[in-house]
């Protein structure tokens, strides 16, 4: 309608010619992201989804004219506010958390150029694996549950042989004894997970540990 009301509604003729209609594909990230929102949901995640605006401490892409003193950076992860959203929760007596996100994250470039992004994804889970019934025990959920989801991901994410090594620690938020990075196929650190350091979330004396994953998405996803 838009472009029609530019051109001109006048400039049309009067007896439009025959057309045929025809069906775009979506680009191959956009189906990424929709397989992974089928996926995660699978798993029993619930998508979360937060501003791109972020503290100096958790960006390094400064705004011009920011709407906040307080969120003048772009964001350079998601996982710092997913772990926000978890102890919201935990503050309203919700101790069973599974949240995903899928989002752009914002990265300095050089000189003069502008900054470069790229798409993630991230998850933050605890609690218990299943609800909590008469017949049996709540079990906490821990590594290998995680490790189930970030499977799940590496399987649906388009990256070609991700591999798998408890090599490397991530200083920034990670427990460095529970923790596995993942790299592409050349061997370029792609995102990483494990057990979140109990000071970097306010945590009650009754929640479990908080479990994380972070991962950069291809931009040219292979598609099966």
């Amino acid at each position: 309608e838009e472009i029609a009301r530019t051109y001109g509604y006048d400039r049309f003729s009067d007896d439009p010619g025959p057309a045929r209609p025809t069906t775009v594909p979506d680009h191959p990230v956009f189906q990424l992201e929709d397989r992974l929102r089928v996926v995660l949901s699978q798993e029993g995640l619930l998508e979360a989804t937060n501003p791109a605006f972020a503290s100096a401490s958790e960006g390094n892409v400064e705004i011009d004219n920011p709407i906040s003193l307080e969120e003048n950076y772009l964001r350079a992860r998601l996982l710092p506010a997913l772990l926000r959203n978890v102890g919201y929760n935990f503050a309203r007596g919700s101790r069973d958390v599974r949240l995903f996100e899928i989002g752009t994250v914002f990265h300095q470039a050089d000189v003069g150029e502008p900054p470069r992004e790229d798409l993630h994804v991230a998850v933050a889970v605890t609690g218990r694996q299943r609800p909590s019934h008469w017949s049996q025990e709540g079990t906490l959920l821990d590594f290998w549950d995680l490790r189930g989801i970030l499977d799940a991901i590496l399987a649906a994410s388009g990256w070609n042989n991700p591999s798998l090594s408890a090599e490397g620690e991530d200083e920034s938020l990670f427990d460095g004894s529970m923790h596995v990075s993942v790299a592409n196929e050349d061997g370029m650190a792609i995102g990483s997970a494990g057990r979140v350091e109990s000071h970097r979330i306010d945590s009650p004396a009754w929640a479990g540990d908080v479990w994380g994953v972070e991962l950069r998405l291809p931009m040219d996803p292979t598609m099966d």
